[in-house]
């Protein structure tokens, strides 16, 4: 093959592959990277949910809120749904609180636990005290939205 039908060749296939690969671009999905890890985006909104209850905010802590919402505290009480909750936020006032050593494991592509350490000055009616928590939330994804299902509070001595 003499040099100028090898070039006669790559001025033909040139186009043809270019048009080729936007026709291959065109039929795959558009990359799209991926976002944070949930871990890093549920940490913030289990410390909204903390300052949300601590402004005693219930229209703003029920935001976050997934349908079948289950609470338990370590007051023996025993699980609570939304409404028993919001009505508890009421009765308790948080002080000062810290939040600690946030770890996530995922559960599912819609589901993600959330476990960390929490130390609030805590009133409940006439009884004041500090409380040293573990505590564990189940968050899933609905309509798009990071919502809490499942929030677990065990006392820490």
């Amino acid at each position: 093959m003499k040099t100028s039908e090898i070039i006669a060749a790559v001025i033909v296939a040139l186009p043809l592959l270019a048009f080729t690969q936007s026709a291959i671009a065109k039929s795959l999905p558009a990359y799209n990277p991926p976002e944070k890890p949930v871990g890093e985006m549920l940490q913030p909104k289990s410390e909204k949910s903390w300052k949300d209850w601590q402004a005693k905010d219930p229209k703003a802590y029920a935001d976050i809120l997934a349908e079948g919402y289950t609470a338990v505290l370590p007051d023996g009480k025993g699980p609570r749904d939304e409404v028993a909750a919001l009505a508890d936020m009421q009765g308790m006032t948080i002080g000062k609180y810290a939040l600690s050593d946030f770890k996530a494991t995922p559960l599912g592509e819609k589901a993600e636990l959330v476990t960390y350490r929490a130390n609030a000055d805590v009133t409940i009616g006439a009884n004041t005290g500090r409380a040293g928590l573990a505590v564990a939330e189940v968050w899933v994804k609905q309509e798009g939205n990071w919502k809490l299902l499942h929030y677990q509070e065990t006392e820490v001595k």
